[in-house]
């Protein structure tokens, strides 16, 4: 990947994380980064493309976050809090981005594969089913999409969203 893909990249996601989507501009992204403008057109042609370059990027992020996680046999409150507050930008921007009514295709394909991954990840750390562990997700998604989370709140509040899930009693029929 380019010196050049990388910066706007970032600043796509920086963007989206702190002023929301709409921020998004090619000319949002060069005065950003101090580049001429029409340089951010190089590596995406349209705000479409500028959008999907961040999701992509996002995504990137959050694999090898999993990755470096199952390695360090994390547990699940470690985690979810890595995720959300050891760089928030990009938990925040995912966030924002699986929030978007109208993302193209590709980009919905995309974050829906990494979401699929963290919950995995995160049933495995934790020792929940893959259901619990994606309403976690949901849940730790919603509250970073209205503002920045704080890590001795989530440490606290995640033991018990992480317990795991009692069994059903069996039914019984009269």
């Amino acid at each position: 990947m380019s010196d050049r893909r990388i910066l706007v990249t970032d600043a796509a996601i920086t963007l989206i994380a702190t002023r929301g989507m709409r921020s998004v501009t090619h000319r949002a992204i060069d005065d950003y980064l101090g580049i001429p403008l029409g340089s951010a057109v190089n590596v995406a042609k349209n705000r479409q493309s500028l959008l999907a370059v961040a999701s992509e990027g996002v995504c990137r992020r959050l694999d090898a976050r999993c990755t470096q996680a199952l390695q360090a046999e994390d547990n699940g409150v470690t985690f979810c809090t890595a995720l959300a507050c050891d760089d928030p930008r990009v938990f925040r921007a995912f966030a924002i981005l699986s929030f978007d009514p109208e993302p193209d295709w590709q980009s919905k394909k995309t974050l829906r594969s990494a979401f699929a991954s963290l919950a995995t990840v995160l049933s495995t750390l934790a020792g929940i089913t893959e259901a619990q562990a994606r309403m976690v997700l949901g849940s730790l998604l919603a509250r970073l999409a209205c503002g920045p989370a704080r890590a001795g709140q989530l440490r606290e509040e995640l033991p018990e969203l992480l317990r795991p899930a009692a069994p059903e009693p069996p039914c019984v029929d009269w």
